[in-house]
């Protein structure tokens, strides 16, 4: 049915959805094409923001199944072609996918560099929950290369940020890192009372992957 629809835009926004639900459902290979199907469509369209977005839906896919390199290769399009458009807020997606998928790598200071790409636009946006998140991002980042100083700068900003806004994911992986913080500061009451604080959230919220990363 789909298929005898002659509308481009049409199908290229159908494809793109189809592409978000399968992923979404963990049947990686099956969206892929479907986001493959929107590119071809989009295209013909000459639809530069929705390619951008699509490049941006398939990345995510293809690093799921740990193919970064084909997925930094995809964001680098839609950066260009985001800052082309000066979609600030896209970029900043963008900026901060390249930075997940740079720590996937471990290449830990290349996500920190794409962190903080995307924590400037998010910044001038006043996009507050994202920026917090990045915080939180790169604080496990720090973490990793031992930079202990800017870990606990981050999280002490992510904090009054989430504390303010009602966040308590956040609020959570503040503790939960910020445990990891004080170990490293030889503060071992003070972790496991954070520990504490981080299991009580994430059991609150139902959030059973962050709660066994507590354990």
């Amino acid at each position: 049915i789909i298929e005898e629809c002659d509308n481009l835009e049409t199908l290229s926004i159908v494809y793109n959805n189809l592409g978000i639900y399968y992923r979404n459902q963990h049947k990686i290979k099956k969206s892929i094409r479907y986001f493959e199907k929107a590119i071809k469509s989009i295209k013909k369209l000459n639809d530069r923001a929705q390619l951008a977005n699509i490049y941006n839906n398939i990345s995510t896919a293809h690093s799921i199944m740990n193919e970064n390199e084909l997925a930094l290769n995809l964001l680098s399009r839609s950066e260009l072609i985001y800052k082309e458009l000066e979609e600030k807020v896209s970029l900043g997606n963008c900026y901060a996918n390249m930075g997940n998928i740079n720590l996937n790598k471990n290449k830990i200071k290349e996500a920190i560099k794409y962190y903080n790409l995307a924590k400037q636009i998010f910044l001038s946006e006043n996009m507050v929950g994202n920026r917090a998140q990045l915080l939180i991002l790169q604080s496990h980042c720090y973490l990793l290369i031992n930079e202990i100083n800017n870990a606990r700068e981050n999280l002490d900003e992510a904090y009054e940020i989430v504390n303010n806004f009602n966040m308590p994911m956040h609020k959570g992986r503040c503790y939960f890192l910020m445990s990891k913080v004080n170990i490293h500061e030889n503060k071992f009451e003070d972790s496991l009372d954070l520990i504490d604080e981080a299991i009580d959230i994430f059991e609150e919220i139902g959030q059973k992957t962050r709660l066994a990363d507590s354990l």
